[in-house]
């Protein structure tokens, strides 16, 4: 048919999103269940890893791939090898969980910054998917699109974990 695809796909991505639609995220999702539990936890020990990058990060690769196709630039791939990740970095659960537990304590949300060790069967008694959604590591990396000239403009994963403890405690 002649239709040139890319595909871009993103690992977790961290930060509140600013359109007219969705606002919520992964991240969100963790931080109202704390809150819900009143403590902080992660899956077995925690070890888990998972990729990540930032919601804008995400519009700027959109927007520069664009560029590339638009300018004809050869260095872009299409069809199988158009396949490019979106990717920052790497944070441990337990890390993620650490920072969300101790900035709703500091904003007075949780008594203590403490995180439990919950086991998987636990953790599903809170969700069914817990395992999963917070005991699995998912990875990926960004080699192909930093090697045509991308690289993330936003590398501070902390900072978004805390920008988004402030938005779910503010509604």
């Amino acid at each position: 048919m002649g239709v040139n695809t890319i595909i871009l796909s993103s690992c977790q991505i961290m930060g509140n999103e600013s359109g007219p639609w969705k606002k919520d995220s992964f991240g969100h999702g963790y931080v109202k269940t704390v809150l819900g539990r009143g403590k902080g936890f992660v899956v077995e020990l925690g070890e888990n890893v998972c990729s990540w990058c930032s919601v804008r990060d995400v519009a700027f690769a959109i927007v520069f791939v664009l560029d590339k196709i638009i300018t004809g630039s050869s260095d872009i791939e299409y069809g199988q090898d158009g396949y490019y990740f979106v990717q920052t970095g790497e944070v441990s659960f337990r890390e993620q969980a650490q920072a969300v537990a101790t900035k709703l304590q500091q904003l007075g949300k949780l008594d203590t910054d403490a995180i439990d060790e919950l086991s998987v069967p636990q953790a599903t008694e809170i969700h069914p998917y817990a395992g999963l959604l917070w005991g699995a590591s998912c990875r990926s990396r960004a080699d192909r699109l930093r090697s045509i000239g991308w690289s993330p403009q936003e590398t501070d994963w902390k900072a978004f974990m805390d920008e988004t403890v402030v938005a779910v405690t503010a509604d």
